[in-house]
């Protein structure tokens, strides 16, 4: 349970914390209306699989709306960064809808953002949902430009809650921009940050690193950073291994910069362009010893497969995803 949040009453519908009891209910409740409006995506399937993992234990908030002993309704807040969090899951049972389910949910997110002093609140959505957007509204959220690489596919509005004013907040603006030579320094230094601390700097990889442009984007390869206050912050490469074919690589994000979601927006646009360019398939080379970054593949849909055809002496993992 998320603990020390309080209950909120409407006749017969109480707001309470979530408990993995409740993980079907939260997981059902959400697909009833994604099959209504759009099709489950992975990134959803995973998130409604496992929202202990994926919400909770990484410092969000999950509420359920309860009518008696039946789960009603669903919303969760999950954590961007220490005082910037995305409302999320919002979901209510068709025949609980008009009954103000809704707004004891946002009374609660609203509620204890305020009570933590965050900063603000956030979402996306899409505009057939028309009165939800009018709920939002309701409550001060404002329309705000939307990213090309935001989690969802069927996203076509953001929206933000603005709470209080943070100077020394993590939540500056994280640009995701194209490579260019004048960054191959950069480019080295990140990837080798972490390439050492793990003992798997190979020949190929200084290879590929003193020369991105010509191994990677000579070849119809991309490359994108991560750039924080024209700081270069995190790195992903797409390098090309034949027609519809491409290999996610280069994969890095500076070691003070972490836990701030620099890498899902990274992943995000490579996961884009190759959609863009038609690609049929990604496949990555990694290491048993990046947990963190096997998990974030799954996430996004990876499986694993036979080692094969691998430039890297040291890589034992292979990860594929059909487009």
């Amino acid at each position: 349970m998320t603990g020390g949040c309080p209950y909120y009453f409407c006749c017969m519908i109480t707001v309470i914390p979530f408990d993995k009891k409740y993980t079907e209910d939260f997981k059902q409740l959400n697909i009833e209306w994604l099959q209504q409006y759009f099709v489950i995506e992975p990134y959803d399937e995973y998130q409604l699989s496992h929202p202990m993992q994926e919400i909770i234990d990484k410092g969000g908030y999950i509420f359920l709306a309860k009518d008696n002993e039946k789960i009603i309704g669903t919303v969760a807040l999950m954590k961007e960064t220490g005082s910037s969090f995305e409302l999320t899951k919002m979901s209510v049972t068709k025949e609980s809808q008009g009954r103000g389910v809704s707004k004891l949910l946002m009374d609660a997110c609203v509620r204890l953002a305020k009570e933590k002093n965050w900063n603000r609140l956030f979402l996306y959505s899409n505009t057939i949902l028309a009165p939800a957007i009018q709920l939002y509204r309701r409550y001060g959220f404002n329309e705000i430009p939307l990213e090309i690489n935001s989690h969802y596919n069927r996203t076509n509005i953001k929206m933000e809650l603005k709470l209080a004013n943070d100077n020394n907040s993590m939540d500056t603006a994280i640009q995701i921009i194209e490579y260019s030579s004048q960054y191959q320094p950069e480019f080295r230094l990140l990837n080798l940050e972490w390439l050492d601390k793990y003992n798997l700097t190979e020949t190929h990889d200084l290879m590929v690193l003193d020369d991105p442009q010509g191994t990677i984007l000579d070849r119809g390869g991309y490359i994108w950073l991560a750039m924080v206050d024209n700081k270069i912050i995190g790195s992903a490469a797409l390098m090309k291994e034949h027609d519809a074919v491409y290999e996610l690589a280069k994969m890095a994000v500076t070691s003070e910069y972490r836990g701030q979601g620099i890498s899902k927006k990274l992943i995000e646009t490579c996961l884009q362009k190759a959609k863009e360019i038609g690609a049929k398939k990604l496949t990555l080379f990694s290491n048993h010893q990046l947990l963190t970054a096997l998990k974030l593949y799954e996430k996004y849909g990876f499986y694993y497969v036979e080692v094969e055809d691998s430039p890297f002496e040291t890589a034992d993992i292979k990860m594929e995803l059909v487009l």
